[in-house]
Parts: structure tokens; sequence; C-alpha cells
């Protein structure tokens, strides 16, 4: 969960638990060259906001919902 903290303090974002329940995540984080990779899988919905980095190009994938 530390990893998690900084990287959303470092990206200016928030991330919102949406259900109830105890939380649990994983976090990964990967560069390659100029691309930028993050995974963030957690057991409950979350909602992250956070600005729009100017020069990137941003897109999330939703596997899977419940």
């Amino acid at each position: 969960m530390d990893e998690l903290t900084e990287f959303l303090t470092y990206s200016q974002m928030e991330m919102i638990q949406l259900s109830r329940g105890s939380f649990q995540s994983e976090f990964l984080a990967t560069q390659i060259g100029d691309l930028y990779f993050t995974r963030i899988s957690a057991n409950q919905s979350v909602q992250a906001i956070g600005p729009k980095q100017q020069g990137y190009l941003t897109f999330s994938l939703v596997w899977a919902a419940s």
C-alpha cells in the first residue's frame, strides 16, 4: 500500500473506495523508453481522480467488475 500511496501522491491522483469491506490491492509500475505502464488491481470498487497530465495519453481498461 505504501508504493500505491506514493504513486498517487506523485501523480496528484486521489483514489476513493466505492464499496464496503476491507481493501486489498496490487500495484505495478514500469517504464519502457518513453512509455509508462501502471496496473492497479483491487478487491473493492474504486474511483481514481486526478488532473490530466500534459503531454501524456492516458487510458484505462476494466478487466472485471462485480
